[in-house]
């Protein structure tokens, strides 16, 4: 699985400054598995996402956040590929 170029394109820094949007204030830092989790989020509802609607990204940012907090709290946190507990950064 890649990173899609809306996770990766410095969209709001400058040359010596690297900063997207996407993960500094929705997704946070890029995994393979937030990845597919963020996927099955937009799935539930048919949604392709092409990266330029933020409505759309924060309503499913924060499906996703409230779908990581079910998991902790059954006990189930979900992890990254790395082992890493996965986190989203979206205010709400």
């Amino acid at each position: 699985m890649f990173k899609p170029e809306w996770w990766a394109v410095n969209d709001r820094g400058n040359e010596t400054y690297f900063e997207n949007t996407v993960e500094k204030y929705y997704l946070g830092t890029y995994s393979v598995e937030k990845y597919k989790m963020f996927l099955k989020e937009l799935i539930k509802d048919d949604v392709v996402f092409d990266g330029k609607d933020m409505q759309v990204m924060r309503k499913y940012a924060l499906r996703l956040k409230n779908t990581l907090k079910e998991l902790k709290a059954a006990g189930t946190p979900a992890l990254d590929e790395h082992d890493n507990e996965i986190t989203v950064v979206v205010a709400g």
